[in-house]
């Protein structure tokens, strides 16, 4: 369901999938429709040499492209590699939300991070869909 109207890129050498990056609803509300939640993951063999760097450079680029305003990332408050890589796109930080999230059997502080990917100016245009983005469209980005 996400890839049918988000970009869902994944990074893969020799047959191993080493990262991926994607868009997603940031709420499902009408409101929202031009917001998009990000979320990457990289194998370890994958972190520090640019990977993570090209896959959210060209999924900041697509969502801008098809007409998105602002983009959203949910980080767990512990994890200060995400945090830096995403204030280094030019994320904020919008604040702390005490043990908001669970995961490996314990609650976690989650922080909210935003970027603005283009100025609201009047009424919005239709989102262009993401199967108006052909692979060499998404190659030439990455």
């Amino acid at each position: 369901n996400i890839s049918s109207k988000y970009p869902y890129l994944v990074y893969e050498r020799n047959g191993k999938i080493l990262g991926f990056a994607y868009g997603s609803p940031y709420q499902e509300r009408i409101a929202y429709l031009y917001d998009a939640d990000l979320s990457i993951y990289l194998a370890p063999e994958a972190q520090n040499n640019g990977v993570g760097k090209k896959l959210y450079s060209c999924l900041l680029d697509l969502l801008q492209k098809q007409g998105f305003y602002n983009v959203y990332a949910c980080i767990t408050a512990n994890n200060q590699r995400s945090i830096d890589f995403h204030a280094a796109f030019g994320f904020r930080n919008l604040g702390p939300h005490p043990k908001a999230g669970y995961k490996f059997d314990q609650w976690l502080d989650i922080i909210w991070m935003d970027k603005q990917l283009q100025q609201p100016d009047g009424s919005p245009r239709p989102l262009k869909p993401i199967s108006a983005f052909n692979n060499n469209d998404i190659l030439k980005l990455f």
